[in-house]
């Protein structure tokens, strides 16, 4: 399954549920995918659910 289809309906405040969807995500320092998966981590942590949800739902990042 593809990590945005899991963390469809998520919400930020379920953090074992992001972090384990996120927990084999490889990504190259400073890649898109890096920059994505940090921005939601961040999301996460802050409990801003607008910019988790924005961040998931991104439909231009190449993000699997």
């Amino acid at each position: 399954m593809q990590v945005k289809a899991k963390l469809q309906g998520v919400s930020v405040f379920e953090v074992s549920r992001v972090l384990e969807a996120l927990e084999n995500v490889q990504a190259k320092s400073g890649s898109s995918l890096d920059e994505w998966k940090k921005k939601i981590i961040q999301a996460v942590f802050a409990c801003n659910e607008d910019l988790f949800q924005r961040t998931v739902s991104n439909e231009e990042s190449t993000v699997p």
